[in-house]
């Protein structure tokens, strides 16, 4: 499972904010969870957070 599948299925974030942060990524190096936190859909803390969980479960 990818990290923004995950956080769709943890409901951190919407479809319409995973297509968004997609579609970002297709024009840049970010990765899903930074474009994430640079679109205001998740604060830096529960990135951390959320990483931290997804690398551990």
């Amino acid at each position: 499972m990818r990290f923004g599948e995950f956080l769709l299925a943890k409901d951190v974030i919407s479809q319409e904010q995973l297509d968004k942060a997609i579609s970002v990524q297709a024009s840049s190096q970010l990765r899903i969870g930074e474009i994430c936190v640079n679109l205001g859909f998740l604060s830096k803390k529960n990135l951390e957070d959320y990483l931290e969980i997804f690398h551990n479960h």
